[in-house]
């Protein structure tokens, strides 16, 4: 499953963000420069994030249930 949404992630498949998040990965994909985030809602797993930096060959995919970043509250300290 994780494979699947990896994949989904490199094909710029946002999943179950916002528009202005999905806005931001395609702003940010454009220019190769940035992290990208993906977020999926699954039923076994629950919410499933991909993230990456840029163009980089390597994916974290953390747990939000373990993890306290907030994907709107990143970008918008990141733009100040």
């Amino acid at each position: 499953m994780i494979i699947g949404l990896i994949d989904r992630h490199a094909a710029r498949d946002w999943g179950d963000l916002n528009a202005e998040d999905k806005s931001a990965n395609d702003a940010d994909h454009s220019h190769a420069e940035g992290w990208l985030f993906s977020s999926y809602d699954t039923e076994e797993h629950g919410t499933i994030w991909a993230i990456t930096e840029g163009c980089a060959a390597m994916a974290a995919v953390p747990s939000p249930r373990f993890c306290s970043l907030r994907i709107t509250e990143t970008r918008r300290s990141d733009s100040s």
